[in-house]
């Protein structure tokens, strides 16, 4: 019973009037009652409201036990991808906010969908599913749109993307955000949505409020999924990881996969525990099923909506499809990738610095490559804000990790005394100053570099944990945001095809340790066996030793 109303009864009583007096004693009595705690789990509330055609499965029973977790506060930021008609709607948005003002009627529910139409049939749903429980409603606030509970602290509303509200949320959700294919291609919707979330629905969080956000992968990595996580790995590498949300990401591919796909280093993965190639609910949808479907849907679609790998698309300078990917034991490869090889003909770490780390600069990318005969191999990935000083530290610390024999860098207008400085710092191997700048555009360096993308030279790792980084950049060339990993590739690529067996490139070099380098045995080998001549072989150690 509100306090207010008890005291105001306590007043009135004093003007012994008996009928003010027996409501006191039954304000006092209500008041006095314990008050009625909702003890059971969300499965038993769902097995207590469900439609008769609801079934309990391995699959579902997963998906309840993730709301069992959220409601008992053991995971307070959660995303959950998956595919088309898998009950992620209906138990996440239709069954879980009636349990969850079950168990805390004062507290509030707050769902947004990609349109208000959508929104409100969830609060309708979750209000019918509330009161089929035992759930009592204020009477002068039960709409679909917003109901509250008995007591008028609690309740449930929505909104659809764009939609404001000036109302609290214990527990933010978001479902489907984006309607179809139309949207996820759209990046002015995708903007919107972004914007929407960040400006308008994240700001009605309460203190400890739980966020579950829920949406199959559309055709675009850019979505609101991609976003946040994207968002995680940018706070962290620009050294504010402790102010990044630390998403619980789950993910349920139609058919389970051999290789997990990366995630932000600050993010967890809710374990897969079935084999590659099973389904995720085959009462409902078999793997024979999968399989029709998969061959009836265009890849990229297959990629998105039902195995949640969404990705830019197939590029309009770097084409995913003609990237090659190899494996390791560390970083699986699908069937059909090459292995890692054992030994390199030289290695070279590639640098597209800007020596600022404020925010807002564009990152540094350090990408460190092993050649064979076969191309060129992307071999370990930095992409952070960095300065001078901690740029010239980050090449210690590759060269300490990986033994790169080639340094190489873009003479930029600053370049003269940054390549000095660098030089002197090298021990073991050599600086290369480069020239790429004269080539023109950024453009115009990328397609120059692509040649060797287009004729199957260029081997990346299928499942770094920034494999995704680095793809999604070269497909979304040029119309990302960054392109340092591009210039940096791009830097390498040109090099290479400048420097291979037959042709060299005219470059400035410098030797930290002023001795003469000088290939080994072992390398000589791989060289002949690559089909170098003695010739080339000569020319290239003079060429070390300008």
């Amino acid at each position: 019973m509100p306090p207010n109303l008890l005291r105001h009864a306590a007043q009135l009583s004093t003007a012994a009037d008996p009928s003010w007096q027996a409501m006191e004693q039954s304000l006092r009595a209500e008041a006095a009652a314990p008050v009625e705690v909702y003890e059971a789990s969300f499965g038993d509330y769902v097995a207590a409201i469900a439609p008769a055609d609801f079934k309990f499965t391995r699959h579902t029973e997963r998906l309840i036990d993730i709301g069992q977790r959220m409601g008992d506060g053991k995971l307070t930021r959660v995303m959950i991808e998956l595919p088309p008609r898998h009950f992620k709607s209906t138990i996440f948005s239709r069954f879980l906010p009636g349990w969850f003002l079950r168990r805390f009627p004062e507290r509030t529910f707050g769902l947004g969908a990609h349109t208000q139409t959508l929104a409100a049939e969830f609060g309708e749903a979750a209000r019918g599913y509330f009161t089929a429980s035992g759930g009592a409603l204020c009477p002068s606030s039960s709409g679909k749109d917003r109901w509250k509970t008995s007591g008028g602290l609690g309740g449930m509303w929505v909104a659809g993307v764009g939609k404001g509200t000036g109302l609290p949320a214990h527990f933010l959700g978001v479902d489907d955000p984006i309607k179809g294919r139309e949207e996820a291609e759209s990046a002015a919707y995708r903007r919107r949505l972004c914007n929407w979330y960040s400006t308008v629905l994240n700001t009605r969080e309460e203190p400890g409020c739980l966020k579950l956000i829920t949406h199959t992968r559309w055709l675009h990595d850019a979505d609101l999924i991609g976003w946040l996580l994207a968002k995680v790995d940018e706070l962290d590498r620009e050294g504010h990881g402790a102010m990044a949300e630390r998403w619980h990401v789950i993910s349920m591919p139609l058919i389970a996969e051999p290789i997990l796909k990366p995630l932000p280093a600050l993010c967890t993965r809710e374990p897969d525990h079935r084999k590659p190639g099973e389904a995720l609910d085959p009462t409902r949808y078999d793997e024979k099923w999968a399989e029709a479907k998969k061959r009836n849907t265009p890849a990229r679609d297959w990629e998105a909506l039902y195995q949640q790998n969404p990705s830019a698309g197939e590029g309009t300078v770097f084409f995913l499809d003609r990237m090659r990917f190899y494996g390791t034991t560390a970083w699986p490869g699908h069937p059909g990738d090459p292995l890692l090889p054992g030994r390199f003909i030289r290695t070279i770490l590639s640098v597209d610095a800007t020596f600022d780390d404020t925010a807002g600069s564009d990152m540094v990318a350090m990408t460190l490559w092993g050649q064979t005969e076969a191309g060129a191999w992307l071999l370990d990935l930095v992409n952070e804000r960095l300065d001078f000083p901690k740029t010239v530290a980050m090449i210690k610390a590759l060269r300490k990790r990986h033994e790169f024999g080639e340094l190489l860098i873009e003479k930029k207008a600053n370049g003269a005394a940054v390549i000095k400085s660098l030089t002197q710092e090298a021990h073991g191997y050599r600086v290369v100053a480069t020239g790429v700048g004269t080539m023109g555009s950024k453009e115009s360096r990328a397609n120059a570099a692509s040649v060797m993308f287009n004729r199957g030279e260029v081997f990346l790792p299928r499942s770094a944990p920034w494999s995704q980084t680095v793809v999604n950049q070269l497909v979304k060339f040029p119309a990302d945001t960054f392109d340092d990993i591009v210039d940096s590739t791009s830097q390498l690529l040109i090099y290479l095809e400048g420097s291979g067996p037959l042709s060299f490139a005219t470059v400035s070099w410098g030797h930290g340790s002023g001795r003469p380098m000088a290939l080994d045995q072992a390398t000589l080998q791989v060289m002949r066996q690559s089909g170098w001549t003695e010739e080339a072989i000569m020319d290239y150690q003079k060429q070390m030793n300008r």
